[in-house]
């Protein structure tokens, strides 16, 4: 739906969730990214689409202040057009971001890693 877009006569593609290694990095690109299309885009807009109550919880979520629940995750990612393997991608990486134990977060990256490279990119520095 936004995968290329040209702007100000600059053609800027949306973000992939499989380059970052933060879901709130992520996030803070996307909205960016739409910014950059549409100036009156907003963390609130975001947050309309996507079913969220909350005024401030996906800025809250982008600026990395905190994590999404189940709930608001899935509404973001039916609002941002999530594929399958999107959503499979932006849940492993809020798990390891929730998980306390060091073991748990290893096994969250490693299946990270695996669906990176099925995808064929490398991510970010979170």
């Amino acid at each position: 739906m936004f995968q290329n877009e040209v702007t100000g006569g600059m053609k800027i593609s949306r973000p992939s969730v499989f380059q970052y290694s933060s879901f709130a990095h992520f996030l803070s690109s996307y909205m960016a990214f739409r910014k950059a299309q549409k100036p009156n885009f907003s963390y609130r807009l975001l947050g309309r689409m996507a079913g969220i109550r909350s005024q401030s919880l996906v800025a809250m979520i982008a600026l990395g202040h905190r994590l999404p629940s189940n709930d608001a995750l899935e509404k973001l990612m039916t609002a941002l057009d999530f594929d399958t393997k999107e959503a499979e991608y932006a849940r492993l990486l809020v798990a390891r971001d929730r998980a306390k134990d060091e073991e748990l977060k290893v096994f969250y990256s490693q299946k990270l890693s695996q669906i990176q490279q099925g995808s064929g990119t490398e991510s970010q520095a979170s």
